[in-house]
């Protein structure tokens, strides 16, 4: 499997050149109250003389768009043709143009960018005889047992970089709105504790049986603390399985 990849100098510097030149679109990732968050935004001018990037300040259509401040750290996720890039970095100034009413950010040029193979998003399937339980809940990451929220079990049925298919009992999912944070811990090796990550609610897809495959989408990995560590965790785990999964399907949102 080909892995995610540092880009050099020279590269990095080209590759933000088109993005600012085209005003790409890009997804900004901060922490929030309530957990990692992702949200629309696009560049908005060219790369200032000292390497400063400029985006607009974000939106989001599923849920309230956090003020984003000076010193906060984001993680930044764009697109230039087939190419997925991945950088973070951390909020220079905020600045709000009273003629046209656009607030803009303005970002410190990142110290790295990876690059990230298409591939990574194809969905591996799990086979049914290797179940991998998964437990998901609502709250903080770090202190599960102290949450007043339900903690709900399944099985993993597809992984990929972008995001995780969990497999839910009748009659044992959530109620949430698209969007919302769920935090999913489940186990890739089995001398190691299990692996804890931050995601956002995407879809539900009911089964013939009455259980409901849960979409969840990775959030935050390029920006948190240990968010490349937990990544190479899931590439280990999309690599082990891999072999089983002759066709690709379709990717994660």
């Amino acid at each position: 499997m080909k892995k995610p990849h540092a880009l050099s100098t020279e590269q990095r510097w080209l590759i933000l050149r088109q993005a600012a030149d085209t005003r790409s679109p890009v997804v900004l990732s901060c922490k929030t109250t309530g957990g990692w968050l992702t949200f629309k935004s696009n560049f908005l001018c060219d790369i200032s003389d000292d390497g400063s990037l400029t985006i607009a300040h974000p939106s989001s259509p599923d849920y309230p768009t956090p003020e984003i401040v000076e010193g906060q750290k984001i993680g930044i996720t764009f697109r230039q043709g087939h190419k997925k890039f991945l950088f973070k970095t951390t909020v220079k100034q905020r600045r709000h143009d009273q003629s046209n009413h656009i607030t803009s950010l303005i970002l410190y040029p990142p110290a790295d960018i990876f690059e990230h193979p298409r591939r990574l998003y194809e969905r591996v399937l799990i086979p049914q005889s290797c179940k991998i339980g998964a437990e998901i809940w609502f709250g903080d990451p770090d202190n599960r047992e102290s949450q007043d929220s339900t903690i709900y079990r399944g099985t993993i049925v597809d992984v990929s970089a972008g995001g995780i298919g969990i497999a839910l009992p009748e009659n044992h999912y959530p109620d949430c709105q698209r969007g919302a944070p769920v935090v999913c811990s489940f186990r890739v090796e089995i001398n190691r504790s299990p692996l804890i990550v931050q995601t956002q609610f995407r879809y539900f897809k009911e089964l013939d049986d009455g259980s409901k495959i849960m979409g969840l989408q990775f959030v935050g990995l390029e920006a948190a603390e240990k968010g490349q560590a937990k990544l190479e965790r899931i590439l280990t785990l999309m690599s082990r399985f891999q072999k089983y999964n002759k066709k690709p399907i379709k990717k994660h949102l």
